[in-house]
């Protein structure tokens, strides 16, 4: 009977161990890309505020020669700009492995306190899936706006024929509103968060 046990529990520990190691790379991944897209998050930042083109007021005038000169310093930082959001969108699917395993741990296997556990365990899911989904409404809105801006006719739309850039103004308009219903999704993000 001894050596049933010593089995059963070697066994067991062997099983702990293969979890254990999943949940160790769960958190080094998510740590790497969290590291890395606030690393290319401040490099985005410094070469914002070290350029000498950026103006607010222009901007909020709609100003089409100082939208032209912006679309072009964004399509020159998109790379860097995607490859943040890229690992941003990794680092939080990442991350719901070792907050899974802790309430799971916390719970003692689904015996005690399940339903405050089971509201972690979904504000977990629902914040980091909401983070990945604003990440990839960003990478499309950008790669489509990206491709408006080189591929279309932003110059000429009304029909006088004189060069006008209403095109311009209206891709810059939609940029604005793409990016505040990121912001508005990363903050019920941070919100579900915030619960657990």
């Amino acid at each position: 009977i001894k050596s049933e046990n010593f089995c059963s529990r070697a066994q067991r520990d062997r099983k702990n161990i293969g979890k254990e190691t999943m949940v160790k790379y769960a958190c080094l991944l998510s740590a790497f890309c969290f590291i890395m897209s606030n690393s290319l998050s401040i490099t985005i930042i410094v070469r914002n505020i070290t350029r000498d083109s950026f103006s607010e007021s222009s901007r909020n005038a709609l100003n089409s020669d100082y939208l032209m000169q912006e679309w072009d310093y964004r399509r020159s930082t998109g790379p860097l700009l995607q490859t943040c959001n890229i690992f941003n969108a990794f680092g939080w699917l990442f991350f719901t492995f070792p907050v899974f395993e802790l309430t799971w741990i916390l719970s003692h296997g689904g015996k005690r306190k399940v339903g405050l556990h089971a509201s972690i365990i979904a504000f977990t899911i629902t914040s980091c899936f909401s983070e990945v989904i604003s990440r990839l409404i960003i990478l499309g809105a950008w790669g489509s706006t990206h491709w408006i801006s080189t591929k279309f006719n932003l110059s000429y739309w009304l029909p006088n024929g004189s060069e006008d850039r209403v095109g311009w103004k209206s891709l810059e308009v939609i940029w604005i509103i793409t990016e505040s219903l990121v912001n508005w999704i990363d903050a019920f993000e941070w919100i579900c968060l915030s619960f657990v």
